[in-house]
């Protein structure tokens, strides 16, 4: 896996990292705990006192425990340090005389076979293959040695019985003969491990050996074995004549032990005597502690740490068969794939996914990097969405699983799966407001990976689609934002079944577009099953009839008159309108409603842009009607969707607003190739927009503003689309090419004035901001501002057309100021009387 070394350099050969070659300890990562680690065996074995005997009380350990959690390299750590004590070709090494015995992974040992049984083969063998080399130069005395040997090997055979528990040969047998044969039996247990570290010693003796090295790795994996070698680490490996290195995660045995100790105790007795369970329980903690204690004492436990506190990180380079000869650094490699396969443009979020990945398993790291190198030939080369998050979602398809992620789904690229991922997830991460910026910041390991999977995903999805960027940012960070405020006032004490009914009336995890989206999301912030007030987050609610009130107007009446007028065009905001049945029917105006039209006349089609245009616009003209959400009835509300109006209207195909439109998709078709949002820059666009929305519309909601029409309204709701979206892409758009602003001016928010929004635009251009460029610039948002000189430079900077200015007249404007907001009506009543 690892190639070679250029003081003080570490080279890593990705090509090579799934080969099993032999490493040079000078080519670890972790070089500096093998130097500790050999340090400390170098100290024990120089300074062993020849006179020193075992001692079954005190031990002679010479265990050393190799700590880190699955994939942090123990297995490589492992073979290199074992390789170099036995096999090591350096002075300092020769001079241990240390004698390989065995590497064992317990995972391979049949589940019958006792590890004791295979150490003492080991051990036959060692011997016996050494006399064969050396049978020429055997002496009387030699032969004496083996001789000795061949017999202390015998003795062990009686105490091995004893390793078979559910063998006793003392079972039904004469008594006379038990009381023999018992006896026998203890004695060759009690001499076992007297005898066995005999062995030992005649061993190191015809090797000419200070100790036997025998390595074992991750005997955590297998309970069953993992005991039974902890076991004999403790009975009989506990002398200096053996060095045992020992590789595993401290939290498994941990757990391993306790299984242990809880087993002896039995559950009889908890059963029994529950008053004294918690004096059990801390029992248990101290046996645990001290068991662990005694085996792997504190000093003799070297840590393989992550490479997030790796201290010589910007030493470690990487190589690649493709790549040349010319290594490359780690830390630039590994920050260039986070930053462009996930869209990334801030600093501070280049550093914590890199941070992230730094502190993933060494295996789960090299494994992604391997699937990245062959995209990197140059070092200007860079990583797509969909090569990193095919890699991402392999690395975390465990935490994916657990979350109940469809992983296949996923990998396909389906909208809904990924929409109802992001749902439910950020719910269970509780960051209602940032949560859905999919930052791998939730204290959940699991949730944490699968949020960085997903935001992979995310950017995969919305890479160069403009219609997929607004369905998500709808469906995805404004779903959880409607939840959220929705969820008091849903009668349902369950959250799952709450969750369920919600997700069912938006159809999250179902194929539905994001005009649908809106359209039901205008029922859920209006709160429209109990009274309300007329203006909320993005939406107004209009007067469907005038009652008493002789000066009122309604938005039906407006917009038949305009579209009956040769000289006039429909506007806009006519497209922004749903009504919604309940008890009480209601007409809305939502500004959601023109985002969600938008992915419609973005959909791909053969149709001419102009007759694509005409056709989608006719569809929701009359405005259609749905069903409100009846939250507190039990069952999910059953969707109807139909028209007040099914005769077809005659529109002008040569309006300029639909003219602008066709432009506009045109346009949008040789623009798109520079979309390339992050889920960080999709969540921060929805936060800001939805806070924005909500200022406005408590703004509007005073007294002070209680005759300030609809159009006005609804045109400040666009300028925070507009704004939305400018801010943020300014600041976090991987290919804007602007440093970000800091200034108050340019993050502040549309209120009341138009003006400062303009202002912004002076300096603009198209080809920094690809996305407000779009979105802001689509003829929808623009024909909700009226058309006067506050907006000049804006509509110059945004406008898709050279022609025709796409700002709504100014007699337009005011006269859909005139449709009644149900509030104003009940003022002008109050007033009247």
């Amino acid at each position: 896996m690892l190639a070679h070394q250029t003081d003080p350099h570490i080279t890593i050969d990705l090509s090579a990292s799934e080969q099993n070659s032999q490493i040079e300890p000078n080519n670890l990562i972790q070089s500096e705990a093998f130097t500790k680690l050999t340090n400390q065996i170098k100290e024990r074995l120089i300074n062993r006192k020849s006179s020193e005997s075992y001692s079954p009380a005190l031990g002679n350990s010479q265990v050393f425990f190799i700590d880190g959690t699955r994939g942090a390299g123990k297995s490589t750590f492992l073979s290199a340090v074992y390789n170099a004590l036995c096999y090591g070709s350096t002075a300092q090494i020769k001079e241990l005389k240390l004698a390989p015995l065995q590497l064992i992974d317990p995972s391979k040992i049949h589940i019958r076979e006792h590890v004791f049984l295979s150490i003492l083969y080991k051990i036959k063998k060692t011997v016996d293959s050494h006399n064969r080399e050396n049978s020429q130069y055997r002496s009387d005395s030699s032969n004496d040695t083996n001789e000795h040997f061949r017999n202390q090997f015998k003795q062990l055979a009686g105490g091995l019985q004893l390793l078979n528990e559910e063998h006793n040969p003392l079972t039904n047998i004469d008594e006379e003969v038990f009381l023999d044969w018992g006896i026998e039996r203890a004695k060759d247990g009690v001499e076992l491990a007297k005898n066995f570290q005999n062995l030992v010693e005649l061993t190191c003796k015809i090797l000419d050996a200070n100790a036997l090295v025998i390595a074992i790795d991750d005997a955590d994996t297998n309970f069953k074995k993992g005991r039974e070698i902890l076991e004999l680490i403790r009975c009989y490996l506990d002398t200096s004549r053996f060095v045992v290195l020992f590789t595993g995660d401290m939290k498994l045995y941990s757990h391993l032990v306790r299984d242990h100790y809880h087993e002896n105790m039995g559950d009889r007795l908890y059963r029994q005597d529950p008053s004294r369970n918690v004096q059990r329980e801390k029992l248990i903690d101290h046996l645990e502690d001290q068991y662990l204690l005694k085996l792997f004492p504190i000093n003799k436990r070297i840590q393989l740490p992550p490479l997030w506190i790796h201290k010589s990180i910007d030493n470690i380079f990487l190589t690649h068969s493709i790549w040349g000869a010319e290594p490359r650094k780690l830390d630039v490699v590994v920050t260039r794939i986070i930053t462009d396969g996930l869209r990334l443009k801030s600093d501070q979020d280049i550093q914590l996914f890199r941070e992230f990945l730094y502190k993933q398993p060494l295996r789960s790291i090299l494994q992604l990097l391997n699937t990245c190198a062959p995209y990197l030939v140059s070092e200007n080369s860079s990583i797509t969405p969909t090569i990193l998050s095919e890699a991402m979602r392999a690395m975390v398809q465990g935490s994916l699983y657990k979350k109940e992620v469809d992983i296949d789904a996923l990998g396909a690229g389906d909208t809904p799966t990924l929409i109802d991922a992001v749902f439910r997830l950020t719910l269970e991460d509780g960051e209602f407001d940032t949560g859905a910026y999919l930052r791998p910041q939730p204290k959940d390991e699991s949730l944490r990976k699968s949020f960085a999977a997903l935001s992979t995903e995310v950017a995969r999805l919305c890479e160069n689609s403009t219609a997929n960027t607004i369905k998500y940012l709808l469906q995805g960070p404004g779903s959880v934002a409607l939840y959220k405020d929705s969820r008091s006032s849903m009668k349902i004490d369950d959250d799952e079944t709450a969750q369920g009914r919600f997700k069912n009336y938006l159809s999250i995890g179902r194929e539905e577009d994001a005009l649908n989206w809106a359209w039901h999301a205008t029922p859920v912030i209006m709160n429209s099953t109990t009274p309300s007030t007329p203006i909320r987050c993005g939406v107004i609610r209009l007067s469907r009839s005038t009652g008493s009130n002789s000066n009122a107007t309604t938005i039906e009446q407006i917009l038949t008159e305009l579209e009956l007028k040769p000289d006039e065009e429909l506007p806009a905001f006519a497209f922004t309108l749903i009504n919604v049945f309940d008890k009480d029917n209601r007409t809305y105006a939502s500004i959601f409603n023109t985002l969600g039209l938008m992915c419609r006349l973005l959909r791909d089609t053969n149709k001419n842009p102009l007759t694509h245009v005409t056709d989608e616009l006719s569809k929701i003209r009359p405005t259609p009607t749905i069903s409100a959400p009846r939250w507190s009835e039990g069952t999910g509300p059953e969707d109807s969707l139909h028209k007040e109006d099914e005769t077809e209207p005659s529109y002008k195909t040569e309006s300029k607003l639909f003219a602008n439109l066709a432009e506009w998709i045109t346009e949008t078709k040789r623009q798109e190739k520079n979309v390339n949002p992050s889920a960080i820059l999709i969540g921060k666009i929805w936060t800001r927009l939805y806070f924005s929305l909500i200022n406005v519309a408590q703004n509007y909601s005073t007294e002070a503003h209680s005759t300030t029409g609809a159009a006005t309204i609804m045109e400040f709701y666009a300028l925070c689309v507009i704004n939305a979206v400018f801010v943020e892409e300014h600041e976090h758009h991987y290919s804007s090419n602007r440093n970000p602003d800091t200034s108050n001016n340019f993050r502040k928010n549309p209120k009341q004035s138009g003006s400062t929004i303009n202002s912004k635009f002076k300096d603009f251009k198209k080809g920094d901001y690809p996305l407000t460029t779009i979105i802001g610039g689509c003829p929808l948002i623009l024909n909700l501002l009226p058309n006067i000189i506050t907006y000049t430079e804006l509509f110059s900077a945004l406008s898709a057309s050279e022609k025709n200015n796409p700002g709504v007249p100014e007699r337009t404007h005011a006269y859909i100021n005139l449709a009644s907001i149900p509030r104003q009506a009940r003022k002008n009543k109050s007033n009247n009387n």
